[in-house]
């Protein structure tokens, strides 16, 4: 095992001159794929800011590798976290503690209406109102994934992360008619660091 994360890295310096973030991200996406060109694809879209859907059944793990993908990302960078849940406040598989300082605001679809818990800055803060560097979509229904994906990839321009939950064949129709022109890279989760493909969209071709 050692020896195969040692030639994925040597690979990533000898391909391209990257710092020494992409070679931590290049073993952390390892952990999870086993698969050194899966791995470096990963850091690669972590690296150029794509967006990213991670796919997987209820249970498989996507959260758990959104977690995984926050921590290859800046520290320094904000994110808007949009996500389901019964709660008023995080649960611990949904947003890890250490995440928390990052999250610009979140927005739980949950909640009718939809319920927003803003950082603790005051209203006449500049922060406030400050724009995130990219947006986490966690675990809400596909209809408004749909519509806020093509938000953010139209009018925001912001890089994304989002799971998807997929059991069959019709789900994958859903992606590739509702969401692939919104994602440039797809991670399929079968269980907890188990990635078992890494797709690129292709466009319309």
């Amino acid at each position: 095992m050692k020896n195969i994360i040692e030639e994925a890295v040597a690979y990533a310096v000898k391909v391209n001159a990257h710092g020494d973030r992409f070679i931590q991200n290049l073993k952390l996406a390892f952990e999870w794929t086993g698969d050194p060109a899966f791995a470096h694809w990963i850091a690669e879209a972590i690296d150029q800011e794509k967006n990213i859907l991670v796919i997987g059944r209820c249970g498989s793990g996507k959260t758990k590798l959104v977690s995984e993908l926050l921590g290859m990302i800046d520290p320094s960078k904000k994110f808007r976290y949009i996500y389901r849940s019964i709660e008023d406040t995080f649960r611990d598989y949904e947003m890890p503690p250490e995440f928390h300082d990052r999250i610009e605001y979140s927005i739980n679809m949950g909640k009718v209406p939809f319920h927003i818990l803003k950082r603790d800055i005051p209203s006449e803060d500049p922060r406030y109102w400050m724009k995130p560097d990219f947006f986490v979509i966690d675990d809400i229904h596909r209809g408004d994934l749909s519509n806020i994906a093509s938000r953010i990839k139209k009018d925001l321009q912001l890089p994304m992360i989002a799971t998807f939950q997929s059991y069959n064949k019709d789900d994958l129709d859903y992606i590739s008619i509702h969401l692939k022109r919104f994602f440039d890279i797809y991670i399929v989760v079968e269980s907890y660091q188990n990635i078992s493909h890494v797709l690129f969209n292709q466009g319309d071709e």
